[in-house]
């Protein structure tokens, strides 16, 4: 398990911003005193500037450093050895500081970004209000991934082939993973049904919300994937989700929307591990309002990456590949590391590294003058992801046993919509054991 670092920024009584030091590998002097905090998107250089990134990210490494017990974290997290990863994550209770860019953190005096370098990790974190009980994930191969590729005026053929390239690589290195598409394009169905890949099922994307919950209900994706259109309204973020007549008719705006709210209601998305808004805004928070990405974990799903702003189709394409092979090696490393039975933890931040530096390359390895790079964000829970790995042996019996355990618990939760968060919460501990 990697080291933690832990810094919580919020609102200041009154107005204005403060943040403190919440977790650190060591014992700090006055670590929750709070500070003020006076960075603030306008009041950052502009992005056509020279070095605007380094500039980006040195004036925020400035103002975190005014705090002794944070600077000392922060020092004590870049002196991680060669071999060993120091996570770093920013919990954003105020909505406007999730416009900063805190993944450009940048030392002035090393010139290096903490985010490419790869013994230090950078996240974000969501907590909500509701305690939530977090169960250890049981698990035992295949890894299941549902990808909805329907972006209007895009081909998701390229993202298409990341995914399955990425589930290639980890296949034959003696990972078991599979894939479901939902494809808003008629001739990209074709095109992977043509392919006869027997751990690949595909389908058109559905055009109703229920019909989407069945797929996520049946067939109980860890990583659920979303390359489409975004958009904010009145202070609501939305996935938008072409359908197949949209793109038969050539349509402006999908038909099929789904905003945060919904899509963490869904009966199953329990056993779902990250969720990945491959799209504009799904990171963007406003003044006033969190991002989808920050909401989705804030209701309870684990992790959830998303765009602090829009990004070229090409780009998108790339970070999807880099993820996903990076999250399916830790994913098989992880197996082999674990006794049958026992527990591991899951660093997110750790899958982000090669997707920055893969999109940093992309854009001529200038990393100070580029920042495509920062754009995925990732926020997780405060609480460690934990898997658990099944002991050999495990009958199909006690399987099938869990797996109807796991149908009558989402069956409950579906009819019981208005139920309060701690009932819904008592049931899934009823799922503790289940493979998620």
């Amino acid at each position: 398990m990697s080291e933690r670092t832990l810094v919580s920024i919020e609102p200041r009584f009154g107005e204005g911003v403060s943040f403190k030091l919440l977790k650190a590998a060591a014992d700090l002097p006055d670590p929750f005193v709070p500070y003020p905090f006076d960075c603030s998107v306008e009041a950052m250089p502009d992005w056509t500037s020279q070095a605007a990134v380094c500039e980006h990210g040195a004036k925020i490494l400035r103002e975190l450093r005014r705090h002794p017990a944070v600077s000392e974290a922060l020092r004590r997290a870049a002196q991680a050895p060669n071999g060993k990863t120091h996570s770093i994550y920013f919990q954003l209770l105020a909505p406007e500081v999730e416009r900063l860019c805190w993944e450009a953190l940048y030392d002035t005096d090393t010139r290096r970004f903490f985010a490419l370098d790869r013994r230090l990790a950078i996240a974000r974190v969501a907590e909500s209000l509701i305690e939530r009980q977090v169960p250890i994930r049981a698990f035992e191969p295949p890894v299941r991934v549902l990808a909805v590729l329907a972006a209007l005026g895009f081909s998701a053929e390229p993202e298409w082939r990341q995914l399955r390239d990425a589930a290639v690589e980890a296949r034959n290195r003696g990972l078991d993973v599979e894939l479901r598409v939902l494809c808003g394009e008629r001739s990209l169905v074709e095109r992977i049904e043509s392919e006869q890949l027997d751990w690949v099922t595909v389908g058109p994307t559905p055009q109703r919300t229920r019909d989407l919950e069945s797929v996520v209900f049946d067939f109980a994706p860890q990583v659920l994937h979303f390359f489409c259109h975004g958009s904010s309204s009145y202070g609501v973020t939305r996935l938008e989700i072409g359908t197949v007549l949209d793109f038969d008719d050539r349509a402006d705006r999908a038909s099929f929307q789904l905003d945060s709210e919904a899509l963490a209601a869904f009966p199953g998305i329990e056993r779902t591990w990250i969720v990945i808004l491959n799209c504009c805004l799904g990171g963007q928070a406003s003044e006033e309002t969190h991002s989808m990405a920050h909401d989705l974990v804030s209701r309870g799903i684990p992790a959830a990456i998303g765009m602090l702003e829009r990004v070229e189709a090409m780009d998108a394409h790339e970070f999807s590949g880099a993820f996903h092979r990076a999250f399916l090696e830790r994913v098989r490393v992880l197996l082999e590391e674990i006794p049958d039975g026992s527990e591991a933890s899951l660093e997110w931040a750790e899958t982000l590294f090669d997707p920055r530096r893969t999109l940093s390359e992309r854009h001529g390895n200038d990393p100070a003058n580029h920042r495509q790079w920062l754009l995925p964000v990732l926020y997780v829970r405060p609480e460690s992801f934990l898997l658990r790995r099944l002991p050999q042996g495990v009958s199909s019996d006690s399987m099938e046993e869990m797996r109807r355990r796991a149908s009558m618990v989402a069956g409950l939760l579906r009819s019981l919509t208005n139920a309060p968060d701690e009932a819904r919460d008592e049931l899934l501990h009823l799922l503790d054991d289940v493979p998620a």
